[in-house]
């Protein structure tokens, strides 16, 4: 003898609703979103730790980017003056002038790699404690006012104002 499914089914759901009817309270609770978000690009642009960091590793960044476009010129302008007067070197010393001359270019553009990582080494040894006191504000005002999700309004078409804790941040990191 064949037994159906689907009244076994039916009377499985219906057990499955009695119960939750007949459920504790808290069984049945339902659990409130709070939401909020921060504007970055504000508190970069208005947290005076930030700005005094930011403005600290532009200078430094300033100052050894003319020290390097001045040696730069300085190979190309030696590259221009071996080409002008090539022709009329001896081919052993043209050639060995030639290596010298793409050595230092090879050197320099080492240099170039160098820096780059120098500096985003520096750049992140002075940012990170400002990233890490960020979060952590951020993460106390949300366990404190019982936020459920804070989002970065960099990654959002649109949000109702109501919903920016931008102003408690900025107020703490600037406070602190």
């Amino acid at each position: 003898m064949r037994i159906s499914r689907f009244p076994v089914l039916y009377a499985g759901c219906w057990a499955a609703v009695a119960v939750l009817l007949a459920a504790p309270a808290g069984w049945t609770q339902t659990t409130t979103v709070k939401l909020g978000f921060v504007d970055l690009q504000r508190i970069h642009s208005e947290w005076a730790e930030y700005k005094k960091i930011s403005d600290e590793l532009k200078s430094l960044y300033t100052a050894k980017m003319q020290e390097l476009r001045k040696k730069s010129q300085s190979i190309q302008k030696e590259w221009e003056g071996f080409e002008l007067q090539k022709e009329l070197l001896p081919p052993d010393s043209a050639k060995q002038q030639e290596d010298t001359l793409k050595l230092e270019a090879s050197n320099f553009r080492q240099q170039l790699e160098t820096e780059a990582q120098k500096w985003e080494q520096e750049r992140e040894k002075r940012l990170e404690p400002l990233v890490q006191k960020l979060k952590t504000t951020i993460e106390t005002i949300a366990k404190e006012e019982k936020y459920s999700f804070i989002f970065s309004r960099s990654y959002l078409f649109y949000v109702d104002p109501k919903f920016d804790i931008t102003d408690k941040v900025l107020a703490r990191v600037n406070k602190k």
